[in-house]
């Protein structure tokens, strides 16, 4: 057989061994076949006189499987997807033909089946054909299930975000003889979104009652659990007066849910605007801020977080705030870097509020945002002052 392009008069004959071995060595599928005419002279079917050393079809057949047979006979489903149509039309016209991820569904005369995607390239070689073509399967399969994954990640994101504007409230309450601001934070680059969230609501008597808290884990899941936490909390802190029983009866109920895997630290204040008086109870959380002349970190006998054991109690503190001194309620995502102990954070967003104290509300929660450090973690922060009274 001549191994030239008939087409082209430059071109140089191989050597029969030398063409075999160039193919062989070829990573892609190389695969020769001669036309089958009728009396017309019209192509029916073609015959495979040669496959490369890589060749193997989808049913896992080999060049010594198929050599010699005709392709119909091998491909029942040539004739079916017009495949054998094509192949036709380059040897007529000498048009190339180049497929790109081609799906191909056929069964074998044994019954094997034939399922996946190529990628084609088909010239006329004599009155035949040449191809090389490459089984993509694997490769459209990882691509589809990448994009499926993206996508999915994606609606779990907006599900989360939905989820935690949900869990915070539209707006803060107003208050006579409270100033109150504050802010959440979502994790930045591609840290997922976790499940701070901080909550504020009128209480009768005139009093504020504050939530600060931190779902574990991050996520749909959590952020889910997280909205069912806050409705809980809140729902109780509205019928009950002290943050002691609050956070007790609000455990027992969330270690019910059944999301044993998952957990809240939460530490809920009431603040009397008139006394100055504030009562407060933690379940794993960090210890509330005063901030007076100087910032300290309130005493506090923490319980577990809310939803680790059914009967845990939760100490209750109180302290009193003084005309214009501040209380700072936040998350860990606040102080938390990989750079610094927490203690040191502590004591450096102690120093922090130290010098915002006597900012507008609003000014010092964004002063205590720029707390130096890198943060990989979302943040929740709540800041309110009992403002001095006006002179005279």
């Amino acid at each position: 057989m001549d191994h030239t392009d008939p087409a082209d008069p430059t071109a140089t004959p191989l050597a029969e061994g030398e063409f075999q071995a160039a193919l062989d060595a070829m990573f892609d599928q190389v695969a020769i076949g001669e036309a089958i005419r009728d009396e017309s002279g019209r192509i029916v079917d073609f015959r495979m006189v040669y496959l490369n050393r890589s060749s193997l079809d989808g049913a896992g057949r080999t060049a010594r499987d198929l050599v010699g047979r005709t392709v119909l006979e091998c491909f029942p489903a040539w004739a079916e997807h017009g495949q054998l149509e094509r192949f036709a039309r380059v040897v007529e016209t000498g048009e190339p033909y180049v497929a790109d991820r081609l799906p191909y569904a056929d069964v074998t005369d044994s019954g094997t089946p034939i399922v996946g995607y190529w990628n084609l390239s088909v010239v006329r070689f004599g009155d035949g054909y040449i191809t090389a073509s490459r089984d993509v399967t694997d490769l459209v399969a990882d691509e589809r299930a990448r994009r499926a994954a993206e996508r999915q990640a994606e609606r779990s994101r907006l599900a989360v975000e939905l989820l935690q504007r949900a869990a915070l409230p539209d707006q803060l309450p107003v208050l006579d003889g409270i100033e109150l601001a504050a802010h959440y934070e979502p994790a930045v680059g591609e840290q997922p979104v976790g499940g701070d969230w901080y909550d504020a609501f009128a209480l009768d008597a005139g009093r504020l009652g504050v939530v600060i808290a931190d779902v574990s884990g991050h996520g749909l899941d959590a952020a889910a659990y997280m909205v069912q936490v806050r409705n809980i909390v809140r729902a109780l802190a509205v019928e009950h007066e002290d943050p002691a029983t609050v956070l007790e009866r609000a455990n027992h109920v969330i270690s019910r849910l059944g999301e044993h895997t998952l957990f809240a630290t939460c530490c809920y204040a009431v603040v009397d605007p008139v006394t100055g008086e504030v009562a407060w109870a933690s379940a794993g959380h960090l210890a509330p801020l005063r901030v007076g002349t100087t910032a300290a970190h309130l005493p506090t006998d923490v319980g577990p977080p809310l939803g680790v054991d059914a009967t845990a109690r939760f100490p209750e503190a109180r302290a009193a705030l003084a005309p214009g001194d501040m209380l700072v309620l936040f998350t860990d995502g606040l102080v938390e870097t990989r750079a610094q102990a927490i203690e040191a954070r502590l004591d450096l967003l102690a120093d922090r509020a130290t010098a915002a104290r006597d900012l507008p509300i609003a000014e010092a929660v964004h002063h205590l945002l720029a707390l130096p450090g890198q943060r990989t973690d979302d943040l929740a922060l709540v800041c309110l002052r009992r403002p001095v009274p006006p002179a005279g």
